[in-house]
Order: structure tokens, then C-alpha cells, then sequence
């Protein structure tokens, strides 16, 4: 649980930072809009798909729907279109390096970046406690 709320964290960081990148100034209002109802949606769409799922065939099923959800959407995102010319070609392992040295060199969001990984930690460890 602990890799996954470190992924998490990076992934809604990075999420927010590259929305400018790939839309134009001026639908960035509605981009960021739909991205924050997208968001909401999941967080309560999602534990009631996987609440059904895990009813119907158990934790199996509901954690392979999660797992391919992921492989889903990381092919999705590496193909999305940049704009502006004066971006910096970059593998996207360079990338996630970049991301994590700013997040762990940065004190304020190395604390929110821990403070959040261990909030994750502490939920997984009550989710296992009561069920």
C-alpha cells in the first residue's frame, strides 16, 4: 500500500502539472473541471464497482479490474499530445526521476508527499482490520 500511495501522489501531481501541456490556455478552465469531476466520479464510482466485483467472485477479480484499469491508462497518457515547441524530449523514466528528486528535495512537498504516503499506509492497514 505503501508503493501505491507513492505512485499515487506522483501520478495526481504530475496529473495536475501536465494538463497545461497538453491543452490550449484557453480551455485549461474546463480541462481542469473535468479532470476534478473525473476525479470525484472515480472516488465514488470506483469502491462500489469494486465492492460488487469483490461480492461477485471475491478480491481476485476486483484486484485484476484495478491492476488493468492501470495498464490501461499508461499506454493512454504516453501518447498524449504535447503542445508548444520548447519542450525538453525526455523518456518518461527520465521524467519520473525529475519528479521524484523535485518531490524529495522540496521540503514542503517531501512532508505533504510523506504525510500523505503514511495517511495511505494507515487506511490499508484499518481497511485489513475490519474485514
Amino acid at each position: 500500500m505503501l508503493v501505491r500511495g507513492a505512485f499515487a501522489s506522483v501520478f495526481a501531481a504530475a496529473t495536475g502539472a501536465a494538463l497545461p501541456e497538453v491543452v490550449a490556455d484557453k480551455d485549461l478552465d474546463q480541462a481542469n473541471t473535468m479532470l476534478g469531476v473525473s476525479r470525484e466520479l472515480g472516488s465514488i464510482v470506483g469502491p462500489v464497482l469494486a465492492g460488487l466485483l469483490f461480492a461477485v467472485g471475491g478480491a481476485r477479480p476486483a484486484l485484476l479490474f484495478d491492476a488493468a484499469t492501470f495498464l490501461v491508462t499508461i499506454p493512454r497518457l504516453a501518447t498524449l499530445p504535447r503542445r508548444g515547441a520548447t519542450l525538453r524530449e525526455e523518456t518518461l523514466l527520465t521524467s519520473a526521476r525529475l519528479g521524484l528528486r523535485t518531490v524529495f528535495s522540496t521540503p514542503i512537498v517531501r512532508g505533504s508527499a510523506l504525510g500523505f504516503w503514511l495517511a495511505v499506509l494507515a487506511s490499508a492497514g484499518d481497511d485489513r482490520a475490519t474485514s
